[in-house]
């Protein structure tokens, strides 16, 4: 496997800070892990990120001549609410951390940076995005399985309604009609599925109301 290969086969990030020095060391410390795209200003990264360049996770300095961190991540979410940023600042403060915490910022580290600590919050910030994703994944499945279960009931519910039709023109004696009485055993089980298919929608609609407050506090 060519170099090139295996860098497409790592995570992406865009690193962006202003000071040159100290984006070089990030980079050459992400690098054995991640394939790193550095960035000298926000505006640049966002232009690449504009054109379809989207990485899996943002690493972004806070305070920059021209796009600061927190703008830049706020015209980021108006393309792609899931991609997980960190930022790093020399001094944080209360209003900045708010702020940030409000565009779904994951994490603000302080300089200087660790760099062990700041390949963990990676770790976590990605582990926690593909979570949701797979959770949104999945609440997207289980809808559309209650969505064609309810069709088939309702399918079957039709015919239970047309069973019920022919044996009260039959005076209700079943062994005129078979079909019917057939269709009236599958409509009476289908009458404990669509029970259950209520209690699974309660569950999915429950589960719906976590994962949109967890997206909130992410």
């Amino acid at each position: 496997m060519s170099d090139e290969s295996i860098a497409l086969d790592k995570l992406h990030v865009f690193l962006i800070d202003d000071d040159k020095d100290l984006n070089e060391y990030l980079e050459s410390m992400m690098e054995e892990e991640f394939r790193v795209t550095p960035f000298l200003d926000g505006q640049t990264a966002f232009n690449q990120l504009n054109i379809g360049d989207v990485p899996d996770i943002i690493v972004s300095d806070f305070k920059m001549p021209g796009l600061s961190g927190i703008d830049f991540v706020d015209q980021v979410r108006s393309i792609d609410l899931g991609i997980p940023v960190i930022l790093v600042t020399g001094a944080a403060d209360k209003d900045m951390a708010i702020k940030a915490l409000s565009l779904g910022v994951f994490a603000i580290l302080e300089k200087p940076i660790e760099g062990e600590e700041l390949l963990q919050m990676m770790r976590r910030a990605l582990s926690r995005s593909r979570a949701m994703q797979l959770s949104e994944t999945l609440l997207q499945e289980f809808g559309n399985f209650t969505t064609q279960m309810q069709n088939l009931v309702g399918a079957y519910e039709l015919r239970f309604i047309e069973a019920e039709n022919k044996l009260f023109k039959h005076g209700l004696n079943p062994q005129l009609d078979k079909k019917a009485i057939e269709y009236i055993k599958v409509a009476k089980e289908n009458r404990i599925l669509e029970k259950t298919i209520r209690t699974t929608k309660k569950l999915i609609d429950e589960m719906t109301k976590e994962y949109e407050n967890l997206k909130k506090i992410s």
